[in-house]
């Protein structure tokens, strides 16, 4: 299979040669030989193209500005629905408290952990292309898995008082499904719009 890659490789280059373009023929190559794979072209021409089912792992300025903005949404949403869905309100003070807590908590995690890396690897292993309505299906509830489950940790003991500590298990799996659905559905939609803000701010096309 890899030779058969590098045949393919070589007569495509070498075509490219000859016409004098060789960046598109590179890029329809990877397309068709490495579909999960990522391609750089240096300033010098050289070609870098990573193994078939690799995935390239973003930069950190790429990583910052998505978890930025998937932590300052998730906050703020999980920051109404938790309180409401623990004791049956919501204040400003309880809300700014609460959005402080876990955008804190969402964003280290965001930048601790490759959450988009690993769902993205997740859906490949269930065969739904990259980029795909499918794969970002799947992805962002790997995404929503980890960040709910920690993040509904956190914040119900942050809130629960120590008299109550007691039933942290209870009340915890009694707001997990509603915190799960809620940053599951958060992340579908706003996932896409941080990865593109992202891409515009690293000049990524």
């Amino acid at each position: 299979m890899e030779k058969e890659y590098s045949e393919r490789a070589s007569e495509s280059v070498s075509s490219a040669l000859v016409s004098g373009s060789i960046k598109p023929v590179v890029e329809k190559w990877i397309t068709i030989c490495c579909p999960y794979g990522h391609k750089k072209i240096n300033s010098k021409g050289g070609i870098y193209i990573m193994k078939q089912g690799e995935l390239m792992k973003p930069s950190f300025k790429f990583s910052f500005i998505v978890a930025l903005l998937l932590s300052i949404v998730l906050s703020i949403v999980l920051s109404i629905v938790l309180p409401i869905v623990m004791t049956g309100f919501v204040n400003w003070p309880i809300f700014l408290e609460g959005f402080i807590v876990s955008f804190v908590i969402s964003f280290v995690l965001s930048l601790i952990l490759p959450v988009k890396v690993w769902g993205d690897k997740v859906a490949a292993a269930f065969g739904a292309k990259p980029l795909s309505f499918p794969a970002h299906l799947i992805s962002t509830a790997v995404i929503a898995l980890i960040l709910a489950t920690l993040m509904s940790l956190f914040m119900v003991f942050w809130f629960l008082p120590k008299e109550a500590r007691q039933h942290f298990i209870y009340t915890w799996l009694h707001a997990y499904p509603w915190v799960l659905i809620t940053i599951y559905v958060s992340a579908l939609i706003f996932v896409p719009i941080g990865v593109a803000i992202a891409k515009k701010c690293c000049g990524i096309n």
